[in-house]
């Protein structure tokens, strides 16, 4: 009798993980991220106890890991980051415009992700900055890198929440704000060819290693037929229509902005007998249909690894009037320019924000820590 389980990614890995570990490879910090994501919620991490002050009852909650890439670990952090990208934001309509790169650059990300995924940042936000100044001067906008999809496959592409207009400097020297027309940001066929000669012309000029570690020289074969047929081919820039309210682009951005391969609640089955895992996901070539696909546990956890970003790589990236340099002087101008004020939201409207954690799990009474044991090494979540 086959035995199958409600599961999560941590039960996978920790039932799993000697027979992974012994017939795959991991770089160190791959095998950092594995053992936090096995030890996340147990005593590796500490622990706090607490008694509720109504009815007694005494409880231990033992600290997550805080990765991020663990699907246990994102709400606090995500639910931060949503309080702070709502102060970007104005009372404008935005986009969610997609750009993504050919499958058959896979295997130079895989062997170069953090050199590949930094080009893929630089030349998608250099063309989309481009390709509106003439239209609207300098817009603002999010990025956030997802590597997956929805089968946990390699699928390298970049998200963007995209102001609808820009910030423009008028012939009499003042500021004005020039708002988009509606449903129409940019022709997504002028980006579609502009990035791909972007990203072609500056990947040609790094210094990129193959399967072998060995440097590629893009004018020898077979790389001089790859970069021909990237040339051929039509690069897949996608563009939805703009966003119904403020809200709804925080609830959108907030399921994007911290989300990993793959959640726990996609996961349905693990069969303990024959090791195989069944998750469920959108199948976009057949209309979006939900289907089942079941993996060899090896095989799931290999897909699930491939997504392990870099050490400190900054996954989320904000650009034109939203970046760093450009956010504390330029947004209270756009502002300005619209007659608008702060539209600093609450996360207690968003979908994503969680329930009070200082309530006893027994009766909701009010709770008081009693005692916090701490690991003695300090946790790094990178």
């Amino acid at each position: 009798m086959v035995t199958a389980v409600a599961t999560n990614i941590q039960m996978i890995m920790q039932n799993e993980k000697n027979n992974f570990l012994s017939h795959h490879h991991l770089g160190d910090h791959e095998l950092k991220v594995f053992n936090y994501l096995t030890a996340c919620g147990t005593s590796t991490f500490g622990f706090n106890a607490y008694r509720c002050e109504d009815c007694g009852h005494t409880f231990i909650h033992y600290n997550s890991c805080g990765n991020r890439h663990c699907p246990s670990c994102q709400c606090h952090s995500r639910e931060e980051w949503i309080h702070k990208f709502s102060g970007f934001l104005l009372d404008i309509p935005y986009y969610h415009i997609v750009f993504t790169v050919p499958d058959t650059l896979n295997d130079i990300f895989m062997n170069n992700k953090e050199k590949m995924y930094n080009l893929l940042f630089k030349t998608s936000s250099q063309t989309l900055l481009q390709a509106s100044e003439r239209l609207y001067g300098q817009i603002g906008f999010t990025s956030i890198l997802h590597t997956w999809g929805q089968n946990l496959w390699f699928h390298p592409h970049v998200h963007m929440i995209v102001s609808g207009g820009g910030l423009s400097h008028g012939e009499n020297g003042e500021f004005t704000f020039k708002k988009a027309p509606a449903n129409f940001l940019v022709s997504v066929k002028v980006l579609s060819r502009l990035f791909r000669g972007k990203f072609i012309d500056s990947m040609k000029k790094l210094n990129l290693l193959d399967e072998n570690s060995s440097s590629i020289d893009f004018d020898s074969e077979p790389y001089r037929s790859l970069v021909n047929e990237l040339y051929s081919k039509e690069w897949v820039v996608y563009s939805k229509k703009p966003f119904g309210s403020n809200l709804a682009v925080l609830n959108y951005i907030g399921r994007y902005s911290h989300r990993v391969a793959i959640s726990n609640s996609r996961i349905l089955d693990y069969s303990l007998e024959d090791h195989t895992v069944t998750f469920s996901y959108k199948d976009y070539r057949d209309h979006s249909k939900q289907k089942r696909m079941t993996l060899d546990a090896l095989e799931f956890l290999r897909r699930f690894m491939m997504h392990i970003l870099p050490s400190r790589f900054v996954k989320i990236r904000h650009y034109g009037f939203m970046s760093n340099s450009n956010r504390k002087v330029k947004i209270p101008l756009c502002r300005k320019c619209l007659n608008q004020t702060l539209l600093k939201a609450d996360p207690e409207d968003c979908d994503l924000h969680p329930r009070n954690k200082n309530q006893c799990p027994k009766c909701s009474g009010k709770v008081m820590k009693i005692f916090r044991f701490l690991p003695e090494k300090p946790v790094d979540t990178s």
